[in-house]
């Protein structure tokens, strides 16, 4: 994660996450099992901070703005996580083919 980027709607940096992830690592790791293992995501980390970017033109014609959101940065660790997850199981599987990226 990158540590210079905005906090999304729970205000937690991704500084704060990688500086405290020696004493809580084995906690989160636990709830992104168990969020596995229920089949469930918080809806808290689905909440998004959105910010209206400015593309050009007239300030005050809001067309000219596209929407940015950000998410927690919990919920982009476990989406992190998942998605390695889910490559080493397609490739210990051989769910790959030769011809497809992965």
């Amino acid at each position: 994660m990158d540590i210079s980027k905005a906090t999304g709607a729970d205000n937690i940096s991704a500084k704060v996450l990688k500086t405290a992830a020696p004493y809580i690592s084995n906690v989160v790791s636990n709830i992104f099992n168990a969020c596995y293992q229920y089949g469930r995501f918080p809806s808290s980390w689905k909440t998004a901070r959105v910010t209206p970017l400015f593309k050009g033109g007239s300030k005050t014609d809001r067309d000219n703005r596209r929407p940015i959101s950000v998410l927690p940065c919990i919920s982009k660790a476990q989406e992190m996580f998942a998605n390695l997850d889910l490559q080493e199981f397609a490739a210990e599987n051989n769910l790959i083919g030769d011809h497809q990226f992965a």
